[in-house]
């Protein structure tokens, strides 16, 4: 994890208390279970269904984005305010295509 804090730089105003969760599927502002960004590690549970397909297997859920073939989760990083607001200020998308056949049927 980078830590709760990040300076400021040209073109980039910098940022203090900074967070990270999973983006819920069409829902930027819904996030599963927020991690301060100096935590010593982050993990997250997704609830998904594995559909098999003649390429493979679908994983298909509420925080997973994307279509067949290109599926994906956003970690969303941003800061959260005194109220606990958070603002987002970039998210990483995780390609599901990244992972190994063989990772993901013993998953399954």
């Amino acid at each position: 994890m980078p830590g709760q804090t990040c300076g400021p730089g040209r073109n980039f105003p910098g940022y203090r208390n900074v967070h990270v969760g999973v983006q819920r599927r069409d829902r930027q502002n819904e996030l599963l279970e927020l991690h301060p960004g100096d935590a010593p590690a982050a993990v997250w549970t997704l609830e998904c269904s594995a559909i098999p397909t003649s390429s493979g297997v679908d994983l298909k859920g509420p925080y997973i984005q994307g279509r067949p073939g290109g599926r994906f989760i956003y970690l969303s990083w941003g800061t959260v305010d005194t109220s606990g607001a958070f603002t987002l200020f970039r998210r990483a998308k995780l390609l599901f295509d990244a992972i190994g056949p063989d990772v993901v049927a013993a998953a399954v």
